[in-house]
Protein backbone atom coordinates (compact mmCIF):
# COMPACT_ATOMS: atom_id res chain seq x y z
CA UNK A 1 0.00 0.00 0.00
CA UNK A 2 1.45 3.36 -1.05
CA UNK A 3 0.37 6.46 0.80
CA UNK A 4 1.50 9.74 -0.67
CA UNK A 5 1.90 12.67 1.63
CA UNK A 6 1.74 16.19 0.31
CA UNK A 7 3.67 18.35 2.71
CA UNK A 8 5.41 21.70 2.73
CA UNK A 9 8.15 20.25 0.54
CA UNK A 10 5.71 20.50 -2.36
CA UNK A 11 5.77 23.99 -3.78
CA UNK A 12 2.69 25.74 -5.15
CA UNK A 13 2.08 24.80 -8.77
CA UNK A 14 2.65 28.37 -9.96
CA UNK A 15 6.31 28.51 -8.85
CA UNK A 16 9.40 27.63 -10.83
CA UNK A 17 10.62 25.13 -8.23
CA UNK A 18 7.72 22.70 -8.78
CA UNK A 19 9.73 19.57 -9.55
CA UNK A 20 8.84 16.54 -11.61
CA UNK A 21 8.52 14.56 -8.36
CA UNK A 22 6.06 17.15 -7.06
CA UNK A 23 4.14 16.89 -10.33
CA UNK A 24 4.07 13.07 -10.18
CA UNK A 25 2.77 13.12 -6.59
CA UNK A 26 0.13 15.71 -7.39
CA UNK A 27 -0.98 13.80 -10.50
CA UNK A 28 -1.51 10.63 -8.44
CA UNK A 29 -3.64 12.45 -5.89
CA UNK A 30 -5.67 14.24 -8.54
CA UNK A 31 -6.17 11.00 -10.46
CA UNK A 32 -7.52 9.41 -7.29
CA UNK A 33 -10.20 12.07 -6.93
CA UNK A 34 -10.91 12.61 -10.64
CA UNK A 35 -13.91 10.30 -10.46
CA UNK A 36 -17.40 11.70 -9.74
CA UNK A 37 -18.26 8.86 -7.33
CA UNK A 38 -15.08 9.52 -5.34
CA UNK A 39 -15.85 13.20 -5.06
CA UNK A 40 -19.35 12.31 -3.84
CA UNK A 41 -17.88 9.87 -1.32
CA UNK A 42 -15.48 12.52 0.00
CA UNK A 43 -18.37 14.95 0.31
CA UNK A 44 -20.57 12.41 2.12
CA UNK A 45 -17.85 11.62 4.63
CA UNK A 46 -16.91 15.27 5.15
CA UNK A 47 -20.52 16.30 5.78
CA UNK A 48 -21.57 13.35 7.94
CA UNK A 49 -22.44 14.33 11.54
CA UNK A 50 -19.64 12.13 12.91
CA UNK A 51 -17.10 12.97 10.16
CA UNK A 52 -16.86 9.29 9.24
CA UNK A 53 -18.93 6.75 7.35
CA UNK A 54 -19.12 3.03 6.73
CA UNK A 55 -19.61 1.41 3.35
CA UNK A 56 -23.28 0.74 4.08
CA UNK A 57 -23.97 4.46 4.64
CA UNK A 58 -22.26 5.44 1.40
CA UNK A 59 -23.88 2.64 -0.61
CA UNK A 60 -27.35 3.72 0.48
CA UNK A 61 -26.68 7.38 -0.29
CA UNK A 62 -25.12 6.91 -3.74
CA UNK A 63 -27.15 3.90 -4.93
CA UNK A 64 -23.98 2.11 -6.04
CA UNK A 65 -23.09 -1.47 -5.25
CA UNK A 66 -21.05 -2.31 -2.17
CA UNK A 67 -18.13 -3.67 -4.25
CA UNK A 68 -18.04 -0.45 -6.30
CA UNK A 69 -17.99 1.72 -3.19
CA UNK A 70 -15.34 -0.50 -1.57
CA UNK A 71 -13.15 -0.20 -4.67
CA UNK A 72 -13.32 3.60 -4.61
CA UNK A 73 -12.66 3.71 -0.86
CA UNK A 74 -9.66 1.40 -1.26
CA UNK A 75 -8.13 3.68 -3.90
CA UNK A 76 -8.58 6.75 -1.72
CA UNK A 77 -7.09 4.99 1.31
CA UNK A 78 -4.09 3.89 -0.78
CA UNK A 79 -3.36 7.45 -1.86
CA UNK A 80 -3.83 8.75 1.69
CA UNK A 81 -7.01 10.80 1.21
CA UNK A 82 -8.99 8.63 3.61
CA UNK A 83 -8.22 6.85 6.86
CA UNK A 84 -9.77 3.46 7.59
CA UNK A 85 -10.74 2.07 11.00
CA UNK A 86 -12.15 -1.42 11.59
CA UNK A 87 -15.15 -1.41 13.96
CA UNK A 88 -16.63 -4.86 14.37
CA UNK A 89 -17.62 -6.16 10.95
CA UNK A 90 -17.48 -2.79 9.15
CA UNK A 91 -14.69 -0.48 8.07
CA UNK A 92 -15.28 3.16 8.86
CA UNK A 93 -13.69 5.86 6.74
CA UNK A 94 -12.73 9.41 7.61
CA UNK A 95 -10.99 12.22 5.76
CA UNK A 96 -7.25 12.53 6.17
CA UNK A 97 -7.26 16.26 6.86
CA UNK A 98 -3.48 16.54 6.57
CA UNK A 99 -3.58 15.20 3.02
CA UNK A 100 -6.39 17.54 1.98
CA UNK A 101 -4.64 20.50 3.61
CA UNK A 102 -1.52 19.64 1.64
CA UNK A 103 -3.54 19.51 -1.55
CA UNK A 104 -5.11 22.88 -0.77
CA UNK A 105 -1.69 24.36 -0.09
CA UNK A 106 -0.40 23.32 -3.50
CA UNK A 107 -3.10 25.30 -5.27
CA UNK A 108 -3.14 28.24 -2.91
CA UNK A 109 -2.01 31.59 -4.26
CA UNK A 110 -1.96 33.03 -0.76
CA UNK A 111 0.40 31.78 1.94
CA UNK A 112 -1.47 29.53 4.35
CA UNK A 113 -0.35 30.08 7.91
Amino acid sequence: MTTLTITECCSPVATSDFTSIDADNLARVLKAIAEPARLQILNLIRTSPTADSCVCDITAALHLSQPTISYHLKKMVEIGLLKKEKRGYWNWYSINDAQLAGLQKIFSTVAIG
